[in-house]
């Protein structure tokens, strides 16, 4: 109990630390143009909060999701399930981008925006925000299982990218403009607290699960078909709405 109250102590020093260059700009060019600030209490109330939820998310994702994650792929690969274990990197990628807290805010922004701009009637926005979710967390879900599918077959992962990275190139081109300017904010507001984790946590444990593989060079490398993926599939499901 001791240990882990230290740990949460660390994790404490490390938010405030990391914070601490955030504060100091929004304070700072607060008081250049005289915005108005919140009462002192309420201030540092809200920054003994924020210190608070970021040390015990972190801890929460080194206790838990990290080897959970990984021991679950360490299991799928001694039992050789190869389907399951694509299933299960498709339902895990799913279901943390649609908890992702960061994109259910920024897909009702974007819907009250839309609404805003006469993109869609108002009645409309409830579904268009779930949309914009669900086609995210789609394209989350299948880079997950294709950056499972990299780690085992050992494709370099810069032809991955280019192979991605050609066909949203096009799609670019003949999307509605409104999804255009939209799909790359979802996919990097996908990329957050929930999801970066526990998809690096999932391909580093595949990789130290198998021989000739680098948890370092092959575990890695997993986000980074997630940042063209839900884009792709933002604009698919823009075009096709």
């Amino acid at each position: 109990m001791l240990r882990l109250l230290q740990d949460l102590l660390s994790a404490m020093r490390e938010s405030a630390l990391t914070l601490a260059p955030l504060a100091v700009v929004l304070l700072g060019f607060a008081l250049i143009l005289g915005a108005a600030l919140p009462p002192l209490g309420e201030l540092l109330t809200g920054g003994l909060v924020l210190v608070v939820g970021l040390a015990l998310v972190v801890k929460g994702l080194e206790f838990t999701l990290f080897p959970l994650a990984e021991g679950i792929a360490h299991d799928f690969v001694s039992k050789g399930s190869l389907r399951w274990l694509l299933l299960f990197a498709f339902t895990l990628g799913f279901s943390a981008t649609v908890a992702e807290p960061a994109l259910a805010a920024v897909a009702v922004q974007t819907a009250q925006a839309a609404v805003a701009g006469g993109h869609i009637a108002a009645a409309d926005a409830a579904a268009f925000a779930w949309g914009l979710r669900l086609a995210t967390a789609l394209g989350i879900a299948l880079s997950v299982v294709l950056g499972i599918v990299r780690i085992l077959r050992g494709w370099p992962l810069p032809l991955l990218l280019l192979a991605l990275l050609l066909p949203l190139l096009l799609l670019i081109l003949v999307a509605p403009p409104l999804m255009t300017t939209l799909a790359f904010d979802m996919g990097i507001s996908a990329m957050s607290t929930l999801a970066v984790p526990v998809v690096v946590a999932l391909g580093i444990g595949l990789a130290a699960s198998l021989a000739q593989r680098s948890s370092l060079i092959d575990g890695f490398g997993m986000v980074a078909p997630a940042l063209l993926l839900p884009p792709l599939c933002v604009l698919l499901w823009g075009w096709l709405r």
